[in-house]
Formats: structure tokens, C-alpha cells, sequence
């Protein structure tokens, strides 16, 4: 018993410490990644050879991947911390699912993926964060994408009856096994363990969605075929 609480006193100081260190680590990786876009674009003049552009751009793609990862950490341990912090606001999940569409859009085309989307025009209206909203609908896409192969599909629907919203997202990727299921939602869990198969990512995504769906006061189910 008195390992189990250490170990816990443990995790809990872990939370609390990353949940604090949100500043300090984003702070350089933004200012690498917006002096890299300067560069690649060559805002303030020619940089001379072709391949300083090139390897600018790399850099900024780069640090924007890496920021994405930190990102989904800091905010898993805020969570574990009790330090997320939600602003409720009226929102409309019609807008705002069009405008994650249009951010993965490109990526979509990138990858010969078909991205369809089925809103109501009269609009959703929703209460909750919107920053927190735009990342369950943003996880949720970036997820279907990745396991996708080229020439498949992703869908995405949202509609809401009896006063609750319901949003879905759904592809015919490569599945995930039914003995899986149950791990998926919880944090630093992934399926994919064949190299072959592994994508970029911390296995955070689906856990950030559980949480941030369960403090709005919603849940996440996953139904897969594999």
C-alpha cells in the first residue's frame, strides 16, 4: 500500500510538473518555427542558395510536428493535474467542423484521401470551448487520415437531437482489432505496433478526445471492423 501511494504521489508530481513546464517549452518552439517561416519565405530578401529554402522549410515542418507532440502531452498532464481549464462560450459546431476541414484539406488531397462531411446548414448550436472542440473534431480527422491508405475515405457527421450534439467520424482505413478496443482512449495507447504500420504520433489523441468529450460532459465511443 505505501509503494502504491509513493507511486501515485509520484505520477502526480509528474502531472503537476509538466502541466507547469507549458510556457517554457512552447515559447522556443515557436519562435524556431516562426523564424524558419521568415526564412523559407524569404521575407526580407534572397537567402542565395536554393537549398537554405529548402532545409528552412523543413525545419518549420518539423517544429510544428514536435510542437503538436509537446502540445498533447502538456495538455494530457493537465488533465491528470486537474489543471485544464475550460471557457464555455455558445459555439456552432457546424463552422467550426468546416473550418477543421478546411485546415486537413490539403493533407487530405496530399494523401489521395476523399474527405466528405454531412452538417446540418442550420448550424449546431453547442456550449463548450471552443479551442477544446476544435481538438476532439481536429484528433479525430488527423486520426482517420492516418490510417487511411490513398483512395480511401473519411467522414465526418454531426447532428443533435434531445438537446444532446453527437459527432462522428468515420473511414475505411485498415481497422482495429476487437481485443484493442478496449485499450484505445487511454493515454500513451497505440495499436499499430508493426513498423510497417506506425505513424508519427504519442498514442495521445484518442485519450485527449476521451477526456476533453467527458469534461464537457459527454463520452467517446469507438465501433471498428478490422
Amino acid at each position: 500500500k505505501a509503494a502504491q501511494e509513493e507511486a501515485e504521489a509520484a505520477s502526480r508530481a509528474k502531472s503537476a510538473f509538466l502541466a507547469s513546464m507549458s510556457h517554457e517549452l512552447r515559447t522556443p518552439l515557436n519562435a524556431i518555427i516562426g523564424f524558419s517561416e521568415i526564412m523559407h519565405d524569404e521575407m526580407f530578401g534572397p537567402i542565395g542558395n536554393a537549398r537554405y529554402a529548402e532545409y528552412a522549410g523543413l525545419i518549420r515542418d518539423s517544429g510544428r510536428l514536435l510542437l503538436d507532440l509537446i502540445s498533447d502531452i502538456l495538455d494530457t498532464a493537465k488533465i491528470e493535474a486537474g489543471k485544464m481549464e475550460l471557457h464555455f462560450d455558445n459555439i456552432d459546431l457546424s463552422v467550426l467542423a468546416e473550418d477543421c476541414a478546411r485546415l486537413l484539406a490539403q493533407k487530405a488531397r496530399e494523401a489521395g484521401i476523399q474527405m466528405m462531411m454531412e452538417v446540418p446548414e442550420s448550424g449546431i448550436p453547442l456550449r463548450g470551448d471552443p479551442r477544446a472542440v476544435k481538438q476532439i473534431v481536429l484528433n479525430l480527422l488527423s486520426n482517420a487520415l492516418k490510417f487511411t491508405p490513398r483512395g480511401g475515405h473519411v467522414w465526418m457527421k454531426a447532428h443533435y437531437d434531445d438537446a444532446r450534439v453527437a459527432f462522428s467520424v468515420r473511414d475505411d482505413g485498415i481497422g482495429i482489432p476487437a481485443d484493442a478496443l478496449p485499450r484505445l482512449g487511454h493515454a500513451f495507447e497505440q495499436v499499430a505496433t508493426d513498423p510497417m504500420l506506425s505513424k508519427n504520433g504519442t498514442g495521445l489523441g484518442l485519450a485527449l478526445v476521451n477526456a476533453l468529450a467527458k469534461k464537457h460532459g459527454g463520452d467517446m465511443r469507438i465501433e471498428s471492423v478490422e
